[in-house]
């Protein structure tokens, strides 16, 4: 019975593990971009994604949504933080 228990508790705590990760993960990726004046070149926004765990094609969520925390700038293909994105940082705090 205690090794259920033990084993059960595992269990939940690697789940809050994994979730901590990813809430640090985009976090970061918005502090990144913030630090840089809050926009940045499309190479740039690759290797934000890049040094933060994102594949390229998995940084599209962040452009997405009504509450969007990242736009892509037509004109310069340059990726600048939303009000959004902004909102979410004062909120949920920044990672470096």
């Amino acid at each position: 019975m205690l090794y259920q228990v033990a084993e059960d508790l595992r269990k939940v705590l690697e789940q809050e593990d994994a979730q901590f990760a990813a809430d640090q993960r985009w976090l970061r990726v918005l502090t990144m971009v913030e630090d840089r004046g809050g926009r940045v070149s499309a190479a740039e926004w690759a290797k934000i994604g890049a040094k933060c765990g994102y594949d390229p094609r998995g940084l599209g969520g962040f452009h997405t949504g009504a509450e969007a925390s990242v736009k892509r700038l037509k004109s310069t293909d340059e990726r600048q933080l939303t009000a959004a994105g902004r909102r979410y940082l004062e909120k949920y705090g920044r990672v470096r």
